[in-house]
């Protein structure tokens, strides 16, 4: 198991030499696309950020060469299933059996109005509480990518089951498999600014507890 959470300037000021080297010619073309500066720099650094981590312990070919689902889900022949999400300023990649990854920048809301995705006990359950409504929301999305379906599934059957006092570690029963997951809030003191992420695998020998944010 893999994980890490960074920030995508930091990624991009440290490879801004390599991306040829590190990038597909196809991977470039579709960065070229993203008309905003930080879009186009988060879409690079997912992919050197996954280079970064998996080149610890696999050889990693260099360009990487992804393959996609027809729904976009990446992977990579010969190494473990991955998945990376952004929000704000950060990247986050996991790496597991099963692996899904979400990660969501708080920002203002109103949970209630979001009765296409959660249910009248999880919207009980959320109250007016930002922090509720993005755990929740990101355990979602982590299973949802996990898939490899993402909006496909309806949100409303995910319904996850907390496993300890403090709600960090859960799992949830779909479509005939269980996903092991953990929730973490990040607050990041230099810009003010708190951070949701929910990663989930499929393998119950991974020990989500001992899970380091690299």
């Amino acid at each position: 198991m893999l994980i890490s959470v960074r920030p995508f300037k930091e990624i991009i000021r440290e490879c801004e030499p390599n991306f040829n080297e590190l990038l597909s010619d196809e991977d470039i073309e579709k960065s070229a696309i993203y008309r905003r500066e930080d879009d186009r720099f988060r879409f690079i650094a997912a992919r050197i950020l996954c280079y970064e981590v998996m080149n610890l312990h696999y050889s990693m070919p260099s360009p990487m060469i992804f393959e996609y689902s027809e729904l976009g889900k990446p992977s990579l022949n010969g190494v473990p299933e991955f998945n990376w999400s952004h929000s704000g300023e950060y990247i986050a990649f996991f790496c597991a059996t099963g692996a899904g990854i979400d990660i969501e920048l708080f920002n203002e809301l109103d949970p209630q109005s979001f009765s296409a995705v959660f249910t009248g006990t999880q919207l009980k359950w959320i109250g007016s509480s930002r922090e509720r409504f993005f755990m929740l929301w990101t355990i979602k999305e982590s299973v949802m990518k996990s898939t490899g379906l993402g909006f496909q599934l309806n949100p409303l059957e995910l319904d996850p089951i907390f496993t300890n006092a403090t709600n960090d570690n859960w799992e949830l029963h779909f479509d005939d498999k269980i996903y092991f997951g953990k929730t973490i809030i990040k607050q990041v003191s230099s810009d003010n600014e708190t951070y949701a992420i929910s990663f989930c695998t499929t393998d119950s020998s991974v020990k989500l507890d001992k899970c380091v944010l690299l």
